[in-house]
């Protein structure tokens, strides 16, 4: 979702190391983003992660084909 969002709005950032310390609630978000309000409304709005957890991509992902005559 990032890499789609930031590839219209900010190109030259895609493909860099980011850090996720939490989320928003729609709501917040939305009232954040239409005012334009300060860095730290957003901080105060944040909900914390209760664990840190790191995803590693792993290879051989692939789709199996399918026999379309069963």
């Amino acid at each position: 979702m990032l890499a789609r969002t930031f590839a219209v709005l900010n190109p030259e950032i895609v493909g860099n190391d980011y850090l996720v310390i939490g989320t928003l609630e729609r709501a917040d978000w939305k009232r954040i983003d239409q005012n334009k309000l300060p860095i730290q409304d957003t901080i105060e709005a944040l909900h914390d992660f209760k664990e840190v957890v790191t995803f590693e991509p792993m290879g051989g992902w692939r789709r199996e084909e399918t026999d379309p005559s069963t």
